[in-house]
């Protein structure tokens, strides 16, 4: 046993710049996908202390023979606001990294039964998203990618200090005590999903319902988060100054179409205020800013009559004229 151990020891620590490399590439591809996507989450990653992986051998006499690989030597989770955008984030994880294994844990626990919550996979990063990076020997690596909503990870969180780390062996009871909250993050991530639902059928929701899609665009170029109550003070006024039946037809057929002919710009904006933040009109920091600059080139005198009284002119005059169409 000491030659096996002594041996896996000294691979590991061997390879684990290796694994940190790994780390840090499949965080920034995946960041870089989600942020594309339009799907907000928090991606971080860590490569397994020593003492983790040495405590596992220890443990596991299939991990020391290595009859059993241990897969999750590097680490990354993605943690969502709301977990229906799970299946978003399934689409770019397999579009960016070569899937070797796949595990729901709520597909896989029986229906009486309570437990760990999470979506795993066991992946590696494509070949062209190496390449970008100049990282190409990592080719073949494995990590771990578990997603899952904030509720999930608190409980998992918390469930592994106290179980898991705990000094002693911990009786049954206090594990169903823990396992017993778990019903608790179902019920708080189904009525997430239910206040959300119940929010959009609310009177005048209709007028602000474009700022969900302009949400997910504004993520692809700026993660700073929007001050939503200026958005709902702006957005509708503009919104109805369109001649659209409904907002997702203005976001499909004028919105979406003016951002991708200006990308480019917008991107040179965007990466400006990221480094000079205080520069560039807060409104840049906006969703509605791309209501704002589609009006000024194509509606000048229409965004001049729907700009709300109670903001100063100022405002709309430093947004547009950066952009090279004044509007006061």
């Amino acid at each position: 046993m000491s030659t096996e151990y002594d041996l896996a020891r000294t691979e590991f620590l061997k390879a684990k710049p290796a694994y940190q490399a790994l780390v840090d590439v499949s965080v920034a591809v995946l960041e870089e996908g989600l942020r594309f996507a339009g799907i907000p989450a928090r991606v971080y990653g860590r490569v397994k202390e020593v003492d983790s992986f040495l405590t596992k051998l220890l443990r596991s006499p299939e991990y020391l023979s290595g009859e059993r690989p241990i897969q999750d030597r590097a680490g990354v989770r993605a943690v969502l606001p709301y977990l229906d955008d799970a299946n978003a984030v399934d689409v770019v994880i397999r579009d960016r990294f070569h899937v070797d294994e796949y595990e729901n844990k709520v597909e896989t626990l029986d229906a009486d039964r309570l437990g760990y919550l999470g979506i795993h996979y066991i992946a590696r990063p494509k070949r062209q998203w190496l390449d970008e990076r100049r990282q190409p020997g990592l080719e073949g690596l494995q990590v771990e990618i578990q997603v899952g909503s904030m509720a999930q990870r608190a409980w998992a969180d918390v469930s592994h200090e106290l179980l898991y780390k705990a000094s002693v062996d911990v009786p049954d009871a206090f594990k169903r005590m823990m396992n017993r909250l778990i019903a608790l993050v179902e019920l708080f991530d189904a009525e997430i999903e239910r206040c959300r639902a119940g929010i959009r059928e609310l009177p005048g929701y209709a007028e602000n319902q474009i700022l969900e899609p302009l949400d997910r665009e504004l993520l692809k170029f700026s993660a700073r988060p929007p001050d939503r109550a200026l958005s709902q003070l702006i957005t509708p006024g503009i919104v109805a100054a369109y001649d659209h039946e409904s907002p997702e037809q203005l976001f499909t057929e004028v919105i979406a179409p003016w951002i991708a002919s200006h990308r480019e710009r917008l991107e040179e904006i965007y990466a400006r205020k990221r480094d000079e933040p205080e520069a560039l009109s807060p409104l840049f920091s906006q969703p509605e800013s791309f209501l704002i600059l589609e009006r000024a080139e194509n509606d000048p005198d229409g965004l001049r009559g729907a700009w709300p009284s109670q903001l100063p002119r100022q405002l709309l005059r430093e947004i547009t004229e950066y952009w090279g169409n004044p509007v006061d």
